[in-house]
């Protein structure tokens, strides 16, 4: 049985209102489970509760299939996930996940690390293929040919101060472009662009021709030699996700010929990945620091690598720290096999 609502009724018993047609049914709770629940029909914070969950209460929880609660938080800890991985009612067995090669090859290298702490592991998955083995000559020509392509007029589009916190690109603004709502963020995507570093500043050429044809609101490229060696150093964004996908179509066509780093955990559009899609979470209502605000790869890399720890904690956990990690995507409502979000409404659940 799967929660679709919950409401605490006090005197220690809460009321279950399932998402099928059974019937609802009021649940005895104890004191841990109370404030459990409490916490979930208050809006807490769930890491200091989370954390002091005992195994009897994970058990009853697990059991009842009470996952929705956890699923919405952006604070999601190993218990959490370990309710959410060990399956519904029944104790199904989970089945394997395939992904795509290069995400596979991220996972199970930063499954190897000897890391223990969540903002570790992530920055590991968001950093990998970052082309940090080419020789500083190639960087460095690299980026002066950048630099000249960046010196050409740009039409539409002006380059803007970047960030105080995300110095390391060049950002690119249209005229004129106002701040996006909540609404547009929602429906809107971005496109990479991944090309190896001796082929950026072509990339880049060809990039400022098709300008014009695209739609993006803006779109930003990796400063320094740093920059342009990240996989992910081109990114166009787009109000309207079939603006991108239509950008997407074009820059595939126009891009041929050019070899590709690859980025992973995101929806590759073309077959060697040099072009690919993802989708930013909108910033929360109200939001004014835009530094609280995450990016598509930051908020995946933060997930998965809560449930990469969790299943590497554990030698009776029933998955391995690679799939751990790609379940824990998939029941939030990410398909890992094209990256893709299952749920249109996705960001508004």
């Amino acid at each position: 049985m799967f929660v679709q609502d919950l409401f605490f009724l006090g005197s220690g018993k809460a009321l279950l209102v399932p998402r099928d047609t059974s019937s609802s049914s009021v649940l005895p709770l104890n004191g841990e489970q109370r404030r459990i629940f409490e916490a979930l029909g208050q809006g807490w914070q769930w890491d200091s509760v989370i954390s002091e969950l005992s195994p009897e209460t994970a058990e009853r929880l697990v059991v009842l299939g009470i996952l929705r609660g956890y699923t919405d938080t952006f604070s999601l800890s190993g218990p959490a996930l370990a309710l959410m991985l060990r399956g519904d009612a029944d104790s199904k067995p989970l089945t394997s996940i395939t992904t795509d090669p290069l995400s596979a090859e991220c996972l199970a290298y930063v499954a190897r690390m000897p890391l223990s702490d969540v903002n570790s592991v992530a920055t590991r998955l968001y950093l990998f293929n970052h082309s940090g083995v080419y020789q500083s000559d190639i960087l460095s020509r690299a980026t002066q040919d950048i630099g000249r392509v960046l010196a050409r007029p740009m039409g539409q589009f002006m380059e803007v101060p970047p960030p105080s916190f995300n110095p390391g690109w060049h950002f690119f603004s249209r005229t004129g472009q106002r701040r996006k709502s909540r609404r547009e963020q929602e429906a809107g995507c971005k496109v990479y662009i991944s090309p190896r570093v001796h082929d950026t500043a072509e990339c880049l050429s060809r990039l400022v021709e098709l300008l014009p044809h695209l739609q993006c609101s803006s779109w930003k490229i990796g400063r320094g030699e740093y920059g342009i060696a990240r996989a992910d150093k081109i990114c166009l964004y787009f109000l309207d996700e079939r603006d991108g996908i239509q950008a997407a179509t074009i820059l595939t066509r126009e891009m041929h010929g050019l070899t590709t780093q690859g980025i992973p955990f995101t929806h590759r559009f073309d077959c060697s990945g040099l072009i690919s899609l993802g989708w930013d979470p909108p910033s929360p209502a109200g939001e004014v620091d835009e530094s609280n605000v995450t990016s598509w790869r930051n908020w995946v890399a933060k997930k998965m690598a809560t449930g990469l720890l969790l299943a590497r904690g554990s030698q009776s956990y029933p998955l391995s720290p690679e799939q751990s990690a790609l379940w824990t995507i998939k029941l939030l409502g990410i398909d890992p096999t094209s990256w893709r979000v299952e749920n249109p409404n996705f960001w508004r659940n």
